[in-house]
């Protein structure tokens, strides 16, 4: 009988197991999972984004809780079609054989590395009122680590997105079909797009 794995088991072996758990959402996509864990990270990550709002002077926290976590909600799902159908394009593009459905899966199990950094800094801010990250960005004080663009260039160095990065090239390499050399320049193309736009959002605010 084919193994079937639930969805703890995929976000479990995409730590653990990662080749043989894409090679499983590559046979398997599902987008039950995907929902869950997006729903799951904005929910836990509104602390976060709500602490670091109010370190901003000029900016007015939202009256309603529910609204904001709503508005947020419905702008993750919504960049996840996108993003997933930038995926599809660029590694079709590439000569890449995957399917919507496929870059969907794929895109939205990955979010389940932010949604683990969340897990750990939610309840770290909880209790001691400090804003941990995994980045080089660590020695910076909070304001310049949020709001800087040198802080903000030195957050894209964070591990668990570089981690994030590497499983969304193992996906490419074993969903689509790319080759490791294709993988490494579309991955180099996002990080420095992403960088950039990063860096932007720094000096915008």
């Amino acid at each position: 009988m084919e193994e079937r794995l639930n969805i703890v088991e995929k976000v479990v072996g995409l730590l653990l197991e990662p080749r043989k758990t894409l090679e499983y959402l590559g046979k398997k996509p599902d987008l039950l999972g995907p929902v869950i864990i997006l729903f799951l990270v904005n929910l836990f990550g509104l602390p976060i984004q709500e602490y670091s709002q109010a370190l901003l002077q000029s900016v007015q926290l939202p009256a309603s809780r529910a609204l904001t976590f709503s508005v947020q909600i419905f702008a993750a799902y919504l960049g996840w079609l996108i993003i997933s159908l930038i995926y599809l394009g660029l590694t079709r593009v590439l000569g890449g054989k995957a399917n919507y459905r496929q870059m969907l899966c794929l895109s939205g199990y990955i979010q389940f590395i932010a949604l683990l950094g969340t897990l750990i800094k939610t309840p770290v801010l909880a209790i001691s009122g400090n804003l941990i990250t995994f980045s080089p960005a660590i020695f910076l004080d909070l304001q310049q680590r949020l709001y800087s663009p040198f802080g903000a260039f030195l957050e894209r160095f964070d591990l668990l997105n570089l981690y994030s990065l590497f499983l969304l090239g193992l996906g490419f390499i074993i969903i689509a079909g790319l080759s490791k050399t294709k993988t490494i320049l579309l991955l180099g193309f996002f990080w420095i797009m992403g960088t950039i736009f990063s860096v932007l959002g720094a000096i915008i605010l």
